[in-house]
């Protein structure tokens, strides 16, 4: 038999000496209760709260009364932690003691691991009362039904792997490069650093494409970070204001030349790469040391072990290691006529073994077919063997199939030839899979944000039961784990607006969405959303007979009609 793993608080109830009427009452669910009324599955776990009142001149002052929570399931009883209490005047009595004459009251919360057969489940409190040793019959009262197990409809396969992304030969370059330093923890763009070389030079390059009748294609990149020697949450605000402000200059300066040109953003709370790297090309004796030991904190403690090294060496870290970190890279990319995709894909199909490795990873990643794809990465990687990016994308094609052991395999020989985003990220996925979320988080600790960083980071919050950090991670994503994470935090306006916005809905969007519909009073979309998974799945539909969530429509014709 399965026990519930339990936390505990509960007043000690003072006795006051009285007269007693030496006799147990009927207790009800106004004295007995428990929080919440449905119980939720959260992480891999369920809370709930089991609390009561002892009425004044309830308790018999030579009374024992034990209280037993039982979850009783089709595969048997699941009993959590008994409590006992005493009459003031039981021979050798437990710590809680219960006047006669003020009764009392108690509350104490159980943590159950979680197990499939709760979904279908009551809670019951049973009652074994006694009176000098005589037992007394109370009868059982009947607590909450059922557990909610929406969290449990997280996909932690939703994040797409990271490839590389390779542009053909002579067909990009960046032509433009500045780089806007601030002071610490500030935002405020300084008319010296517009004044730098690189700057002008950036702002020459867009006076050029002012000039150019050509019309190349033209993209600019703004990465925008703060230096790690300040708090998470500092750290966010002022690499966002950083980026914004470097936004905004250069939305100004293109307006100037009248040019328009789309500006793509990242921001990086913490420059941790940059650190390491300017830490190795620095004089300290125990650099590698500092750098190793700065890698293995976990990422929530690192900037404190970051301020020990500060302070062992202010004057290197304050004045050259930390200021350069503290930027905007503005890059301006421009294609160039040159070779076309059309090119290469004739290339790809004609003379493959012809074309340079930056074409062929090029021209693979575009192969509608998975098996020609698969074939051509295994050509490139016994041709290439000592470049990681065949490696990478092959592992990552087999996370696409759900072939996880042979992506470890690929990903893990990727990143033995050289650490990269990509192949962090992806290894990352394959821990995520197994739910091995410590591994998991270390691998995506140092990585820039990202989309699919953004996705994963999400994922985990959800599994360990952070709603309100799961939503924050996927932000404006419309995806169904999106969507989950405001259901489940009860943000439900923009769940509606989430799961509205994704284009490829599929069985679970709906499910989701008539979820969605059953805790806002929906009937329609309930109905409506429930027949369309029906339609998917039927499978996955007929979890809807079963899931609490639906509780109250069980007995409607048309929730039945659908479902049929």
């Amino acid at each position: 038999m399965k026990t519930m793993k339990f936390k505990f608080y509960l007043p000690m109830l003072l006795a006051i000496t009285a007269c007693s009427s030496e006799k147990f009452g009927a207790l009800t669910q106004k004295e007995i209760e428990s929080e919440p009324k449905v119980l939720e599955l959260v992480g891999n776990s369920v809370d709930m709260t089991l609390a009561g009142t002892f009425p004044d001149h309830y308790f018999p002052k030579h009374g024992v009364l034990t209280i037993t929570p039982v979850l009783r399931t089709s595969q048997g009883d699941i009993e959590g932690q008994s409590l006992t209490f005493y009459g003031e005047d039981v021979k050798n009595p437990g710590v809680l003691i219960v006047p006669y004459n003020s009764g009392g009251t108690f509350a104490e919360t159980q943590t159950i691991e979680y197990s499939p057969e709760m979904k279908n489940s009551e809670l019951y409190a049973i009652f074994k009362a006694e009176i000098d040793g005589k037992v007394v019959p109370i009868k059982q009262i009947k607590l909450a039904d059922g557990v909610i197990t929406t969290s449990s409809l997280v996909d932690k396969n939703e994040a797409c792997p990271m490839v590389t992304h390779e542009t053909l030969s002579g067909k990009t370059s960046s032509t433009g490069m500045g780089t806007i330093r601030y002071e610490i923890d500030r935002s405020k763009i300084r008319a010296s650093q517009l004044e730098s070389k690189d700057m002008i030079a950036l702002v020459n390059t867009l006076k050029d494409l002012q000039k150019n009748t050509r019309n190349p294609q033209v993209s600019i990149e703004i990465f925008s970070t703060a230096s790690p020697d300040g708090s998470p949450a500092i750290n966010k605000r002022v690499s966002e204001q950083r980026n914004a402000a470097a936004t905004t200059y250069m939305k100004s300066e293109l307006k100037k030349y009248g040019l328009n040109i789309p500006i793509q953003t990242t921001v990086l709370d913490a420059d941790w790469d940059g650190l390491y790297n300017s830490i190795m090309q620095s004089n300290l004796a125990d650099k590698a040391t500092i750098v190793e030991n700065l890698k293995k904190s976990k990422s929530g403690n690192r900037y404190k072990v970051l301020k020990k090294y500060i302070n062992a060496h202010p004057t290197l870290f304050k004045e050259n290691l930390l200021p350069p970190l503290r930027k905007s890279t503005i890059t301006i990319n421009t294609q160039t006529p040159g070779k076309t995709d059309e090119w290469l894909m004739t290339m790809m199909k004609n003379s493959a073994d012809k074309l340079s490795l930056n074409d062929a990873l090029r021209g693979t990643a575009m192969l509608k077919n998975n098996s020609e794809k698969e074939k051509s990465y295994l050509s490139l990687i016994k041709k290439y063997p000592k470049d990681w990016r065949a490696y990478n994308n092959l592992g990552a094609l087999y996370i696409h199939e759900g072939k996880w052991d042979e992506a470890q395999n690929y990903l893990e020989q990727s990143h033995a030839l050289r650490v990269t985003p990509e192949n962090d990220f992806n290894l990352g996925l394959v821990a995520l899979h197994a739910e091995k979320l410590e591994t998991a988080e270390n691998y995506f600790a140092n990585l820039p944000v990202s989309k699919e960083w953004r996705e994963a980071q999400g994922t985990i919050a959800i599994i360990m039961g952070d709603y309100a950090a799961a939503e924050n991670f996927f932000g404006d994503i419309k995806s169904n784990n999106a969507g989950l994470s405001q259901i489940l935090n009860k943000d439900y306006p923009k769940a509606a607006i989430t799961l509205e916005g994704i284009t490829s809905p599929n069985d679970t969007t709906y499910y989701l969405k008539a979820v969605l519909g059953a805790r806002t009073n929906n009937s329609n979309m309930v109905y409506n959303n429930l027949y369309k998974v029906q339609v998917l799945d039927h499978a996955f539909s007929e979890n809807a007979r079963t899931d609490i969530e639906f509780s109250k429509y069980w007995n409607s014709c048309q929730f039945n009609g659908v479902l049929k």
